[in-house]
């Protein structure tokens, strides 16, 4: 939960040399407290991934990102299913951690096919070392309305709130000097 340790490299490439989209909107280089976009992890609940895309090489210029030397990498949400039913998940750990994943699909609507998904997220986590918590919620939701053979137009909203108090930095000094538990 600690976004400040999340990073990755792509055939040599990091995430700031990325293209990082999600359902084509472009999220920027998905560093920690970047100027220019927003972690994968803040824009949208992991649950509600449908699939992903890598481009092979260079990213695609009708990608929409702001970087992409070393390639694109594009997260699809998942589309509301056509029946109605939902998912409920839950989660405990080490660390008084625990996690609840809740999620409604309404089923196609009507005769054009309308339907949506909603869904909710909430993780709390104590530190393994350290003092503090990791604490997230987020809200999805996401609406569908197909247009015949033409295609369909989509709507999605996303809440976030990530409290973190992140990991100290720890070097040698500060281990001899405190020890490794700080």
């Amino acid at each position: 939960m600690d976004t400040w340790a999340n990073t990755f490299y792509i055939r040599g490439y990091t995430q700031s040399q990325i293209g990082i989209t999600l359902d084509g909107i472009p999220l920027g280089d998905g560093q920690f407290i970047n100027a220019s976009g927003l972690d994968i992890n803040q824009a949208v609940i992991q649950d509600n991934i449908g699939h992903v895309d890598m481009s092979q090489g260079g990213g695609a210029l009708d990608v929409n990102s702001i970087t992409n030397l070393g390639g694109a990498l594009q997260y699809y949400t998942a589309d509301p299913r056509d029946k109605m039913g939902g998912d409920i998940s839950q989660t405990f750990g080490s660390n008084s951690t625990y996690r609840t994943f809740a999620k409604f699909e309404s089923g196609i609507l009507n005769h054009t096919g309308t339907k949506f998904s909603a869904s909710y997220a909430r993780t709390d986590a104590g530190k393994w070392k350290g003092v503090g918590d990791q604490f997230e919620q987020q809200a999805n939701f996401k609406i569908i309305q197909p247009l015949g053979t033409r295609g369909k137009i989509s709507g999605f909203f996303n809440y976030s709130e990530f409290d973190q108090y992140n990991y100290s930095d720890l070097s040698l000094e500060i281990i001899q000097k405190m020890g490794a538990a700080s």
